[in-house]
């Protein structure tokens, strides 16, 4: 992508409701969800969730220790409750885990908001997760040694989820290459231009 050239394309999926009620950011791990959503929040006079926080605070340990202590599928459950509650109130901005897609469930209650998937090219992931410290420990579905599991276990996420993001987006938005700032702008262009 060029800097000249727009950031995203729309749309993709389902109609949305522009910027009125929930906006949802998906995406792989490292694409810039929990960055951007409180930038968004901001612009938008809104409250902001991280999903795996919230996830966090309900169950009382980290995401990695409740993968080790239920499974993926356990976490999945949790995830889906923490899904639900966060839709249940008013309008926030709400960044996701990078699996919130793989579970008909939590695709089905993703309806009825605007959802924006952050896209990011496979080296552009590895190089913002390698440099992130232990971010792996954030992400145990990524927790691999070296950049080459790394690159390789993106890719195999990449296969796996790109349709079920396709399917949920309203939107989605080109991160390489970009700051935060422009993308949540970016976010806002094309969702206003949904709504006319």
């Amino acid at each position: 992508m060029n800097p000249g050239e727009p950031l995203g394309r729309t749309p993709v999926g389902p109609r949305s409701n522009g910027l009125a009620g929930h906006l949802v950011l998906v995406g792989l791990p490292g694409t810039g969800k929990s960055t951007v959503a409180p930038l968004l929040a901001a612009a938008l006079d809104r409250g902001v969730i991280d999903l795996d926080s919230l996830i966090e605070q309900q169950a009382g340990c980290s995401v990695p220790q409740l993968f080790a202590s239920v499974g993926e599928v356990g976490f999945r459950d949790h995830e889906l409750a923490a899904l639900h509650l966060s839709l249940a109130g008013p309008p926030v901005v709400l960044a996701t885990g990078g699996g919130i897609v793989t579970t008909p469930e939590a695709r089905r209650e993703l309806r009825g908001s605007s959802v924006v998937w952050l896209r990011a090219r496979t080296d552009t992931l590895v190089e913002r997760l390698s440099t992130v410290g232990d971010a792996g420990v954030a992400r145990p579905l990524l927790d691999t040694q070296g950049p080459a599991a790394l690159k390789s276990r993106i890719e195999e996420l990449s296969l796996d989820r790109t349709d079920l993001y396709q399917a949920v987006a309203d939107v989605v938005v080109d991160v390489d290459d970009h700051t935060p700032t422009e993308v949540a702008q970016a976010i806002i262009v094309l969702l206003d231009e949904e709504r006319t």
